[in-house]
């Protein structure tokens, strides 16, 4: 509802905005006694909220009610219809006279979706995801760095991060592949727009570690931009440099409680390279699953490369992580083994084959594990 916050237009035009707050209502609602806009849009949102309501209790009714044939379910059937076409109605009248460019914009963004009712779920929500930009003006340059354009692509991608939809890793990432094409179409329109989507996605994908991602986003759709940006120009050398099937750059580092070492040392046995950080809540999450798949694969060396900085936090960690080779020093994302295979997110794993050479890089545990596992298949039919 509306009882801890309530979304204000600011246009720049109208000197006062001024509201109450309906408490009586369910949900609770604004009612603005200055701002013009403001006013024709809570009408209107209002108006279609109420209407929504009742369309969403009698699709439940008529989802669930087994005899088509019944009077009771024919009647509520063409009630139903006749509410969604006074809906879109509605919609379509608002959009195309509203004088208000924000109002308008609110509605071109918040519009309904209406599933046939009889299909499964699943096909319920791969409609409503096929048909989500229908109407949406995706190359307008006054809606960038607006929650109606940040909003709509996490909606969008959050199709294939619902865990109800059930999607493996493979499905999932595949259909994200496909999800950044498509904002890219959209958002192709006008330059400006086009530049605004392509940053968001690479900031998203970044911060949540999804190193496949986001060298899918850069390597399609940033490379053949003429840009300056020194992260991209990093990350699409290290694609180039670290591609499977070569070898990966040695290392020397100071393992805890021991002598220096190389990578190269380790060249007759499978390696894992963890780059990771205490300070990084997903590496916390994932580090104790790859601790224990350690355990279980005695044979491949676990090689955890910390980006710490603080030795205190560093060593709080470590008693949870035995069955790793450690190494930190302590120069966080300036530590040499980071620049050597550049880094831009943790955690990163990198498997390795005999010689050293590169099999994948991956954002995760699980990611790796998959194709540790399908590496096992492929070797023993």
């Amino acid at each position: 509802g509306y009882d801890d916050y309530v979304d204000v237009i600011v246009n720049g035009q109208e000197p006062t905005i001024a509201f109450n707050v309906d408490v009586a209502a369910r949900p609770a609602l604004p009612v603005f006694t200055q701002s013009e806009e403001n006013k024709a849009w809570w009408a209107f949102h209002a108006q279609q909220q109420t209407r929504l309501y009742k369309m969403r209790v009698q699709e439940a009714f008529l989802t669930d009610y087994p005899d088509h044939a019944d009077n009771s379910y024919v009647v509520l059937q063409r009630a139903y219809e006749k509410a969604k076409q006074q809906y879109l109605k509605a919609q379509a009248d608002f959009i195309a006279n509203t004088p208000f460019y924000w109002a308008k914009s609110l509605a071109q963004f918040q519009s309904s979706f209406f599933p046939k009712l009889n299909d499964h779920p699943r096909l319920q929500a791969y409609a409503a995801h096929q048909a989500f930009w229908a109407g949406k003006p995706t190359a307008d340059t006054l809606l960038i760095n607006t929650p109606l354009y940040t909003e709509a692509m996490l909606a969008y991608l959050d199709y294939y991060f619902n865990p109800d939809m059930g999607f493996g890793a493979e499905e999932q990432t595949e259909g994200l592949m496909a999800c950044i094409d498509q904002i890219m179409q959209q958002f192709g329109g006008h330059e400006a727009t086009k530049t605004f989507a392509l940053k968001y996605l690479q900031m998203g994908f970044k911060e949540i570690g999804n190193e496949t991602l986001l060298q899918y986003i850069d390597q399609t759709y940033a490379a053949s931009q003429c840009s300056d940006d020194a992260a991209l120009q990093n990350r699409l050398k290290g694609y180039e440099t670290l591609q499977p099937g070569v070898t990966a750059p040695n290392i020397t580092f100071s393992t805890v409680g021991g002598a220096a070492q190389q990578l190269r040392d380790y060249s007759n046995t499978q390696v894992v390279l963890a780059f990771w950080a205490s300070w990084c809540p997903h590496c916390m999450e994932e580090m104790p699953q790859l601790n224990q798949w350690a355990a279980a694969h005695p044979d491949i060396r676990v090689v955890a490369i910390s980006l710490d900085t603080d030795s205190s936090a560093f060593q709080q960690a470590l008693p949870a992580l035995p069955n790793m080779t450690h190494t930190c020093d302590f120069k966080g994302w300036e530590t040499a083994a980071a620049n050597s295979y550049y880094i831009a997110a943790t955690p990163t794993l990198f498997l390795l084959g005999p010689q050293n050479t590169i099999i994948g890089k991956y954002s995760g545990f699980k990611a790796m594990r998959t194709a540790f596992n399908k590496l096992i298949t492929n070797d023993n039919p």
